[in-house]
């Protein structure tokens, strides 16, 4: 294996028992198969031009480890060659939002769910050191559901860099694509940011951007480049339609960082609470020895359970709020 790709675990291909095709990416099939018990997803290389997207995808994926960013198991690095990932059974959110047959409905607060975790692994990626990675391909095909569309996560990493002074490579698809990616110019991982707007505005919507132009890419690049972008949507809350229509890159990569920090607050002090719980999970058990005396018919087991499931139910839904109150807060003081 090439040493500069970092540590990867070799997987011997005879040992991947493949499945389906459950999709073709920017380079490569798509197979499911399975791996020592566990249900994966083969990425097979084919041509020159995708080997050498491999090899970026496997530099970036060994760097990186969150729970919104799809996971690497490792490779096989000789022929045939392939990169071994977590499966994904929900499939992506871009089949969820416009796939054939019957789609799944959903509410805004899956929206809502589904563009913050985007926004967790984007800020994870921007945060990285020593240098910031820039995905460029953010895209509704790219963001895989698991756990019955309650999780996303961030795939395809083929077209992934680190951030440079000078990047005038024009990868990626015309609809999500920042102006500044197609006109050559110097981009940053504010590019990504401008992808998250598009992709924000798309699940609210369910609607294709730039659907309506039709014909080919460079059509969506000529109109985003005089100024066109997806039209507002009624009666949206203010703080979402700014997060949409903000011109200020500055602004956004301000929120994303913001985001990432307050998230590493808000770890912390939930850590705190699951310790707090646990000395109250005891306190009480102690206390219920008491009450047994009070109420001997009363099973300890059944009163524990439907307490403690109370309880912790309670304090989940105050934690998820408070998290969402300071949320919207950061954003109303911004639109103002």
């Amino acid at each position: 294996m090439d040493q500069s790709i970092g540590f990867v675990e070799e997987i011997k291909y005879n040992e991947l028992k493949f499945e389906e095709i459950v999709g073709k990416g920017a380079f490569g099939v798509v197979r499911r198969a399975m791996y020592h018990g566990h249900s994966v997803a083969v990425k097979l290389i084919e041509t020159e031009t995708e080997k050498k997207a491999f090899i970026t995808e496997l530099k970036q994926l060994s760097r990186v480890s969150h729970p919104n960013i799809v996971k690497l198991y490792g490779a096989c690095t000789k022929h045939p060659v392939c990169l071994v990932m977590e499966y994904a059974e929900g499939g992506s959110l871009y089949n969820v939002l416009h796939g054939a047959g019957p789609q799944p409905s959903y509410s805004a607060a899956h929206a809502m769910s589904w563009a913050l975790q985007c926004a967790k692994g984007v800020a994870y990626l921007h945060g990285m050191k020593p240098k910031a990675l820039i995905h460029r391909d953010l895209k509704p095909p790219n963001l895989l559901l698991i756990m019955g569309g309650t999780v996303l996560k961030i795939c395809d990493f083929g077209t992934a860099c680190e951030f440079q002074t000078h990047m005038t490579n024009n990868k990626g698809s015309a609809a999500w694509m920042a102006p500044e990616v197609f006109e050559g110019c110097n981009y940053s991982e504010k590019c990504d940011v401008f992808s998250w707007g598009i992709i924000l505005w798309e699940v609210f919507t369910r609607k294709k951007p730039f659907d309506e132009m039709g014909g080919p890419a460079f059509r969506i690049m000529w109109a985003v480049h005089n100024g066109a972008r997806p039209p507002l949507i009624r009666n949206l809350p203010k703080p979402l339609e700014l997060l949409m229509t903000r011109k200020h890159s500055s602004f956004f990569s301000f929120y994303f960082y913001v985001i990432q920090h307050f998230l590493s607050i808000f770890s912390f002090f939930f850590v705190v609470f699951h310790i707090f719980l646990f000395l109250s999970i005891f306190y009480f058990f102690l206390s219920i020895m008491s009450i047994q005396s009070v109420f001997p018919s009363l099973s300890i087991s059944v009163f524990l359970s439907l307490t403690l499931f109370v309880f912790w139910y309670s304090v989940r839904i105050f934690f998820h709020s408070m998290y969402l109150y300071f949320f919207f807060s950061f954003l109303f003081f911004f639109s103002s």
